[in-house]
C-alpha cells in the first residue's frame, strides 16, 4: 500500500490519497470549515435563537405587569421584533429540514429537490433580510443611549448568532438555491 501526498502550488499539503484506496482522496480543510468549529458555531446560533424565543414570549406578559417595560422606544419594539421573528424562523428551517432530511426517501434526490425543501430554502433568505434590517434599526436604537447594559448584550448576542448562522449557511450552500 501507498500513501501520495498532493501539495499545492506552494508546496504545502492540501490532499491524500491511498492506493489501495482509489476510489477515495482526502482533502485539508481550512480552520474555519472544521466540523468542531462549524457545530460549535451552529450550536451556539441554536441556544441564542432559543433564548430569543423566549424573550419574545415572555416579553409581552412582563410588560403588561411592570408598565415601565412598556414605556420602550419605537426602535427598541422594533428590534425586539425582528430578533423573536428571526430566531423563530431559523429554528423552524433547522427543524424542518431535519425533518424532511429524515422522512424524505432518499432515491427522491436523484429526480431533484424535493418541493419541501425548496419552500424550506426561502427561509434563510427572509432571515438575512430581517438580520440586514435588524442590524440597521438596532444600531439607531442604540444611539438612542436608552438601553440597559442587558439589552445591549442581548442585542449583540443576537446579531453575532443571526450573522455566524447566515454564514454557516451560505457555507453549507444552503442560503439560496445553490443546488
Amino acid at each position: 500500500m501507498y500513501i501520495n501526498f498532493r501539495p499545492d502550488s506552494q508546496g504545502k499539503i492540501t490532499g491524500m490519497s491511498m492506493s489501495s484506496h482509489v476510489h477515495l482522496t482526502y482533502e485539508k480543510l481550512p480552520w474555519y470549515e472544521a466540523p468542531v468549529l462549524q457545530v460549535g458555531l451552529a450550536g451556539f446560533s441554536v441556544i441564542i435563537f432559543l433564548w430569543g424565543c423566549l424573550v419574545w414570549l415572555i416579553r409581552p406578559l412582563m410588560s403588561r405587569k411592570n408598565k415601565t417595560l412598556a414605556l420602550v422606544s419605537r426602535h427598541t419594539r422594533l428590534v425586539e421584533l425582528n430578533i423573536g421573528l428571526i430566531s423563530v424562523l431559523n429554528l423552524c428551517f433547522l427543524m424542518g429540514m431535519g425533518i424532511a432530511i429524515s422522512t424524505i426517501d432518499f432515491w427522491e434526490f436523484f429526480f431533484g429537490m424535493p418541493p419541501v425543501m425548496i419552500a424550506l430554502l426561502y427561509l434563510p433568505i427572509v432571515t438575512t433580510g430581517l438580520t440586514t434590517l435588524v442590524s440597521i434599526i438596532g444600531l439607531l436604537a442604540w444611539r438612542d443611549k436608552n438601553w440597559s447594559v442587558v439589552r445591549r448584550g442581548y442585542y449583540c448576542l443576537s446579531m453575532l448568532a443571526a450573522w455566524l448562522f447566515i454564514w454557516l449557511l451560505n457555507s453549507w450552500n444552503l442560503l439560496g438555491f445553490k443546488f
